[in-house]
C-alpha cells in the first residue's frame, strides 16, 4: 500500500535532511529525485518476508515521501504489495518458494511448494497449482468449454517438474 506521508517544500526537506540521509545545501529545483531512503524487514516467514520502504521520489522543490510495503522472497525479488496480504496464509500453508520465471523478470509469478509437489502460477487476478498428471495449460486449448478447469486446459500430460513448471508460467501469463 502506498501511503503519502507528507509533501515537502524545498526548504522543510533541507531542514530535514539529516533525517532522510538527503543532500544537504543547494538543490537544483529541476532535478528529479528518485530514491529509497530506509528498507526495514517487518516480518519474516519460510520463503517470505513483508518488507517496508520509505520512497522518496519527485522534483527536488517538491518532493513525495511515501511509505510502501510488498512481499519479497528471499533473494529479494518482488512477489506483491500490501493489499495482496490475503494470499499470505496460502503462500505460508502450501510451502510455496516465489521465484521469477525468466532472469529478466522483476516480478515472481511462479513459485514452488515441496509440501505439495505442485508449481503454482499467479498475478493479481488468479492464481492456481499444476502437478504431475495435470494437464499442460494451453490458452488456445481446442476442447475448451466453460467448465474446463485450468488444470484440464491442454492437451499434454504433465509428466516431471519441468513441465508444471511451464504450466505455471503458460497461466501467469494467460491471467496477467
Amino acid at each position: 500500500m502506498n501511503r503519502i506521508i507528507r509533501k515537502f517544500k524545498r526548504s522543510a526537506f533541507r531542514c530535514k535532511g539529516r533525517i532522510l540521509g538527503a543532500t544537504r545545501g543547494f538543490m537544483d529545483p529541476h532535478q528529479y529525485v528518485d530514491e529509497i531512503k530506509k528498507i526495514e524487514i517487518k516480518e519474516r516467514w519460510e520463503f517470505l518476508d513483508l518488507w517496508s520502504e520509505v520512497h522518496v521520489y519527485g522534483p527536488a522543490d517538491d518532493l513525495i515521501i511515501s511509505i510502501m510495503e510488498s512481499y519479497r522472497n528471499k533473494r529479494g525479488d518482488y512477489v506483491f504489495g500490501s493489499s495482496f496480504s490475503g494470499w499470505v496464509n496460502r503462500f505460508i500453508d502450501s510451502g510455496i518458494d516465489p521465484e521469477l520465471a525468466y532472469p529478466s523478470d522483476s516480478v515472481c509469478c511462479v513459485g514452488w511448494s515441496e509440501r505439495k509437489k505442485t508449481y503454482y502460477g499467479w498475478s493479481h487476478r488468479a492464481i492456481c497449482g499444476f502437478e504431475i498428471g495435470d494437464r499442460i495449460f494451453e490458452v488456445d486449448f481446442s476442447g475448451k468449454s466453460d467448465n474446463t478447469s485450468f488444470k484440464e486446459h491442454g492437451t499434454r500430460v504433465i509428466k516431471s517438474k519441468f513441465d508444471a513448471r511451464v504450466s505455471a508460467m503458460n497461466f501467469a501469463k494467460y491471467v496477467s
